[in-house]
């Protein structure tokens, strides 16, 4: 249908009222469904035959799920049009053949890396303009709530949510009623009006003590310490003009420039991964020989290879779980 009606392209048009749009009004008809669903059918049908062929080759082999190539696909509109997007398809496709899970976490990681590689400039802009379009809003919604909405560096939301919930463990006892999101609004609301953040359990009905300890100035600014950890090589931090790429843990693929403000920030601690290479020496003289593994005392990774490990895999490789690196075991 969209052939018989379009230019056959693939390629997107901006027009309001475009052929593009017609094709999905007549599928959604034809289907009876939803104008927004027949727009995202025709348009993962599009991918698959312009943008996408070789990932889609991998969908109907069963090699990925019908919900990551949708997400393949949202994630990869960048390159419609562009002359490269043979090659990223193909090195999309390459990836995918590889062991393991892919969660919708890596699926972002892996197809921003791609474009990236081959357009930088357009990634770029587009983190460019995000940063310029940075707000805060209310929302209202119904029975009396509302909803504050703020955008910010992918560094600040996961410093600040970070923040909030290492607050949250010091402060709340395990008595406290609230669930974990009520928790969070709370103490958003209470550090944004100036206010002490407290526990809400209920001594005097429970018969419990409070365990939790009291929010003052110097719980919030010397107890808690946050880490984020940032992911790039020495190229992307030396060379101001390196097209290189960082990995923020918990969020994804961010851009060169990025990588380097990051670095600029004064509470920034950088770490080489892995660390220089060293041979160990024996005191005694004798061969260096494993030490036993006993149930006592088990095996431990060093701290140089539990990082390399969790920066080479950028989260939980589990079927079906999408955790961050550092916050897996």
């Amino acid at each position: 249908m969209h052939d018989q009606l379009t230019p056959g392209t693939g390629d997107a048009d901006a027009r309001l009222i475009a052929e593009h749009n017609q094709v999905a009004a007549r599928y959604a008809v034809t289907g009876s469904i939803s104008q927004a669903a027949a727009m995202r059918q025709l348009n993962e049908a599009l991918a698959m035959v312009y943008r996408l062929p070789l990932v889609g080759e991998r969908l109907r082999d069963g090699v990925i799920a019908p919900w990551q190539f949708s997400r393949i696909v949202t994630r990869s509109d960048l390159i419609d049009g562009q002359g490269y997007r043979r090659e990223v398809d193909a090195e999309l496709a390459t990836q995918l053949d590889r062991k393991g899970s892919w969660s919708a976490r890596r699926l972002d990681a892996l197809v921003d890396s791609a474009i990236f590689r081959h357009d930088p400039d357009a990634v770029r802009q587009r983190h460019t303009d995000a940063k310029a379009s940075r707000n805060a809003s209310v929302d209202p919604l119904a029975d009396g709530m509302a909803e504050l909405r703020v955008t910010t560096t992918a560094e600040d939301a996961r410093v600040a949510l970070t923040g909030i919930n290492q607050l949250i463990t010091l402060v709340c006892c395990p008595n406290d009623p609230r669930r974990r999101g009520a928790q969070r609004s709370d103490a958003i609301i209470a550090r944004l009006n100036g206010l002490p953040f407290e526990c809400d359990c209920t001594p005097t009905d429970t018969g419990l003590p409070c365990t939790g300890q009291p929010d003052t100035v110097e719980l919030s600014h010397a107890n808690v310490q946050i880490a984020l950890h940032v992911i790039t090589d020495h190229a992307t931090l030396t060379n101001g003009s390196d097209d290189g790429v960082g990995y923020i843990d918990g969020h994804g693929i961010i851009s060169g420039d990025h990588v380097r403000d990051i670095a600029a920030r004064t509470d920034c601690r950088q770490t080489a991964v892995p660390p220089k290479a060293a041979r160990p020496q024996s005191n005694s003289g004798a061969p260096n020989l494993p030490l036993p593994c006993l149930p006592s005392d088990p095996y431990r990774f060093s701290t140089a290879f539990d990082t390399y490990i969790r920066a080479r895999d950028l989260g939980c490789t589990m079927p079906g779980c999408d955790r961050p690196a550092w916050t897996t075991q």
